[in-house]
């Protein structure tokens, strides 16, 4: 008898075929997948030979950076300690409680002369800029690319008190028509950009407080106490910023020589007034003989906002012009650095 005429067997026959007809399916789509596995690594290998390439480049790049920026915290560690031990020396005049330029005076032993003597700049020479809504830029050296060739104001340095830089008298107005003489007569003046306000002498306090408050006398404004400065104002509503308010105010005048050698700084409301956490906008000068600084008046941080203001002590100067101070103008500088 056949085995093909046995139904029993017949069935498991057929039953076999299917199994082995499935069993070479799966076989096929595996060897399918597997080649497609293999070529999917192939193609792959040159990408993945690469990013280890670059992992290995980012590597040695941030080692080099890493040690750079090593070498040069070294540095300047170093010069701190020389421009402490030089501070150190003074008499009398380290009394004086003052900053300097954002903590960098002037001397022989300063910062930027350091930076000179060692080569890593040309000229002596320190300039910033504040922005009146943060941050800013700090450079050091005569060579930037930072400062515009035109526009700037000069002023030459006076004798100096210490190692802070002094423009020399200046007379302080309340508005450009020079209405509210505040200034008795000429005071003796600091820049001092490393001290956030302005602090002037107490009968000049006096006189500008009674001239802000004649100018105020039509606005919504009317004084309050707040616990972030001395003299403050409130509005109707809780005030959200100086641009707010700084309409309601004059611009001060700070006037440098005399006759035809007279250079102003004009200081814009929005650089001598702050809006506090209460809600209130404060006046952002102080009364100095309080502080200790007798005859001395200091022109803060404060007040040099929106300026680029240089200090040039190869030429003995001090320059400034208006500007926005949210990034930095120009190419990279040698010495630069955000605030």
């Amino acid at each position: 008898m056949a085995l093909q005429s046995h139904p029993e067997l017949r069935h498991h026959a057929e039953h076999l075929d299917f199994m082995l007809y499935h069993t070479q399916q799966d076989l096929d789509n595996a060897r399918a997948y597997a080649n497609q596995t293999h070529l999917a690594l192939a193609t792959h290998a040159d990408a993945i030979k690469i990013l280890s390439r670059d992992r290995n480049k980012l590597r040695l790049q941030r080692a080099k950076r890493d040690a750079t920026i090593d070498r040069l915290r070294a540095q300047i560690t170093s010069l701190e300690a020389t421009v402490k031990c030089y501070n150190q020396k003074g008499g009398q005049d380290q009394a004086i409680p003052l900053d300097g330029v954002l903590g960098i005076s002037g001397g022989t032993g300063d910062f930027t002369s350091q930076l000179k003597q060692q080569g890593i700049i040309t000229e002596n020479v320190v300039g910033h800029c504040i922005s009146i809504y943060g941050g800013g830029f700090l450079y050091f050296g005569g060579d930037s690319n930072m400062v515009p060739t035109s526009g700037i104001t000069w002023l030459p340095m006076a004798q100096r008190i210490g190692t802070y830089y002094t423009p020399g008298e200046a007379t302080l107005n309340l508005n450009v028509q020079q209405e509210y003489p505040v200034s008795m007569k000429p005071m003796r003046t600091i820049f001092d950009s490393g001290t956030t306000y302005t602090y002037v002498h107490m009968t000049t306090y006096a006189r500008l407080i009674n001239a802000v408050g004649i100018t105020l006398q039509s606005s919504s404004l009317k004084r309050v106490y707040d616990t972030a400065l001395p003299v403050c104002w409130k509005d109707i509503e809780p005030i959200r910023s100086i641009d707010d308010v700084k309409n309601k105010f004059q611009p001060l005048d700070l006037t440098f020589g005399h006759g035809d050698n007279q250079v102003t700084l004009e200081i814009p409301p929005e650089n001598y007034i702050i809006v506090s956490e209460s809600g209130n906008v404060c006046l952002g000068i102080l009364n100095g003989s309080q502080k200790g600084l007798q005859e001395q008046n200091l022109i803060g941080g404060i007040a040099m906002q929106n300026h680029i203001v240089i200090y040039d002590n190869e030429r003995k100067q001090i320059g400034w012009v208006r500007s926005s101070c949210d990034g930095m103008p120009g190419h990279a500088p040698l010495i630069g650095s955000r605030l």
